[in-house]
């Protein structure tokens, strides 16, 4: 027959394990933006010794995170300074007030606000239409009569696409260089 423990006995291992999950959760809080700054700091050492140009391929090649992680991490690995000195004898910041208290100190000009709506609107448009690009009816119908007109604004279309990459490239690269 199986016995149940006394309250008192669970209530004791409860406690037990109880701390046991805070220390690790304590501990868990005080390394978090330990690492990212130590992952920023990696990641400022690999882009320095990757050829130019070849940036995003490599981060995509080799590391799990997004561009925008990349970027999170190596700003807070360029501000390591003064993130200390802001959180010195304070509760364990996480990664997302780190990069809050960075962003409240730099005004964001209001072209550059409007810039980045405009690319945001752009980015939505194209996340609209490339789901149709497969389902073009005229193309089914006629395909012979329909090529040169649809190739002619496809190409266009890749053009756009690839001076789009670069531009945005060059971008990311000069605001990653720029913290």
């Amino acid at each position: 027959m199986h016995q149940v423990p006394a309250p008192e006995e669970r209530l004791q291992v409860l406690a037990t394990e109880l701390a046991a999950e805070h220390r690790a959760c304590e501990a868990a809080l005080q390394s978090t933006l330990a690492h990212a700054i130590r992952a920023g700091e990696l990641l400022q050492e690999a882009k320095a010794l990757v050829r130019h140009g070849e940036w995003l391929s490599w981060l995509a090649a080799h590391f799990e995170g997004s561009v925008r992680t990349a970027q999170a991490y190596m700003r807070v690995a360029t501000h390591r300074a003064e993130l200390e000195a802001k959180y010195a004898g304070t509760a364990h910041p996480s990664l997302a007030s780190a990069l809050e208290q960075l962003a409240a100190g730099a005004a964001v000009d209001p072209a550059v606000r409007e810039f980045g709506r405009e690319v945001h609107r752009f980015a939505q448009s194209v996340a609209e239409i490339l789901p149709r690009i497969h389902h073009i009816p005229a193309a089914d119908r006629d395909p012979m009569a329909n090529r040169g007109f649809l190739c002619q604004g496809l190409a266009g279309a890749r053009a756009v696409v690839v001076q789009a990459e670069h531009v945005l490239a060059a971008m990311e690269t000069r605001l990653s260089t720029t913290d």
